[in-house]
């Protein structure tokens, strides 16, 4: 995370596998460049995070942080999830129901 974090920041992750890409978001604008490296290309990951002295709530497409609803979901185009900003084109939740689209 940024060391310009600050709280109720929201950050995405769009990770595209079968192109080796990864590209990161804060609070729904592109942060940083994306990475793209043959090395990513077709690989099983396991996604991690490791917090000391802080509180992190996910959303892996539910449609809250924690208990609290996402104030005002973005568009999906493929509908599956609620989202607080814009899913990137081509990307979807992460779920069983986002394989093989």
């Amino acid at each position: 995370m940024s060391p310009n974090a600050s709280n109720d920041d929201i950050y995405g992750i769009a990770f595209d596998s079968d192109n080796g890409s990864v590209q990161f978001y804060r609070n729904g604008a592109t942060y940083g460049s994306a990475i793209t490296n043959a090395v990513l290309q077709n690989q099983t990951f396991m996604f991690g995070c490791q917090q000391l002295n802080t509180n992190f709530d996910w959303n892996f497409g539910n449609g809250y942080f924690g208990t609290t609803a996402v104030a005002s979901a973005g568009t999906n185009a493929s509908g599956i999830g609620i989202f607080e900003y814009d899913v990137p084109t081509g990307f979807t939740a992460l779920s069983t129901k986002g394989l093989n689209l």
